[in-house]
Order: structure tokens, then C-alpha cells, then sequence
């Protein structure tokens, strides 16, 4: 049995189903999301809804240690510079399409870390060596396995990384660049590409209504028995 996920965006939406059914829920989101692209979202109404859509390499769990979801496992090497993350090899796209170390690195490389593109968080992805601001260095080594070298030791940085979620780089690259473009992707917006990355997947976004989520039977998730 199907499960939706309901975001009312105004008390009372006529248009929601009514309670009491078994396989749909409501939450009252009390406003439009501003952007589901998760790299331009700022608010904590876009990231309600696209956390039930992706996850990232890990998820904390009851102990609040982080435990794998797309990373299967994960080294620390050299004192804490340099991350190894071995991707699952049954996470895909919407489309089928394998989910890659490449697109990981494209991500950070080509969109995180560009000029063009307003990421609001890039600081987090930098450190200062010989008085200057620069990036940490994401490099592929297989198509599941991927690596982020510091030059510099950052106890805390590892928990950035932890939640990296990535962009397909097949779709991306249409956008690359066109900042205007990008922001406007229907892709991104809607997340209708997020394939089993998230508990939840796309249904329907009847703008200042709802937003309707449907289960995802493939998501990688800890405890697949808690999802609705």
C-alpha cells in the first residue's frame, strides 16, 4: 500500500485529503518552500521537504554516530586529511542510472566550489593554507569510491561531508554555468530525479496548495519498517 506524504501549505487547504485514512498523512508546512534545489535552499521549510526526498552519505543514529546509507563505509587517513567513502553499488536515479563517485566530485568540483553558482555554504569547504582561502581536493578513484584531501587538520570538517547529497552530472552539465538556467531547472526544483535516495519520492506540487510525497519502496534507508 502506497503512503503519501501531504504538505499542507495553509491551515484548513480544502484540496488535501481528509484525515483519517490509513495510507496518506498531513504536515503543515505554513508556507510555500522558497527552492527545493538543496544547494540554493537557506530555510527550514525547503529542508523539511527535501530531507524526506534525499539523504546523504550517512545518518546518525540512536547513539548519534553516524551509520552508512549511500556510503557502505568510509576511512580517515593521515590524521583526519583525507576521506574514503565506498559508495553502495544499487543507489540509482530516477531514470536508472547509476548513482557514481563521479557525480559526488562533480558536484563539490563543478558546482559547490564554482564561481558561478551561489552556493551560500561554500566557506565550509575551504581552509586556509599560507593565509589564503582555498577548497579541499575531491578526486574519483572508481566509480564508487571517492576521496576529499585537506592540507590542513579540521576535527569538525568531517561531519560537512557526511551529509554530502550529489547532483546527477548527466543532467547537471545542461545547467552548468547559466546560473539562470540552473535555478530554474525543472529538475531541481520539483527533485524529480532523486531515484531511491530518499525515503519519500516525488509525486505532486500543486503550487500554495501542497506538495504530495509518495514512499519510496527502493530508498536507502536505516529502518525501512519506520517509513509510513
Amino acid at each position: 500500500m502506497a503512503a503519501f506524504f501531504f504538505l499542507a501549505l495553509a491551515p484548513g487547504c480544502r484540496s488535501a485529503p481528509e484525515g483519517g485514512a490509513s495510507d496518506h498523512f498531513r504536515v503543515n508546512l505554513g508556507t510555500e518552500p522558497p527552492s527545493l534545489d538543496w544547494s540554493l535552499a537557506t530555510d527550514h521549510v525547503s529542508f523539511n521537504v527535501i530531507a524526506n526526498l534525499m539523504v546523504g552519505l550517512t545518518e546518525f543514529n540512536q547513539d548519534l554516530k553516524p551509520a552508512p546509507v549511500v556510503a557502505k563505509s568510509w576511512d580517515i587517513l593521515d590524521g583526519g586529511k583525507k576521506i574514503v567513502f565506498r559508495l553502495r553499488d544499487d543507489v540509482s536515479w530516477s531514470d536508472g542510472k547509476k548513482v557514481t563517485a563521479e557525480d559526488y566530485v562533480y558536484t563539490l568540483k563543478n558546482l559547490m566550489f564554482s564561481d558561478w553558482l551561489p552556493y551560500p555554504y561554500k566557506d565550509d569547504w575551504q581552509e586556509e593554507v599560507n593565509g589564503e582561502p582555498v577548497f579541499v581536493t575531491p578526486e574519483v578513484v572508481d566509480d564508487t569510491t571517492f576521496t576529499i584531501t585537506r592540507r590542513t587538520v579540521d576535527p569538525e570538517f568531517v561531519y560537512n561531508v557526511y551529509d554530502i547529497i550529489p547532483y546527477p552530472k548527466y543532467i547537471a552539465t545542461k545547467y552548468e554555468g547559466d546560473v539562470e538556467a540552473f535555478i530554474k531547472a525543472p529538475e531541481f526544483n520539483n527533485l524529480t530525479f532523486t531515484g531511491n535516495l530518499g525515503p519519500y519520492k516525488f509525486s505532486e506540487w500543486l503550487r500554495n496548495d501542497r506538495f504530495v510525497l509518495e514512499r519510496n519502496p527502493g530508498a536507502l534507508w536505516q529502518d525501512k519498517e519506520t517509513i509510513l
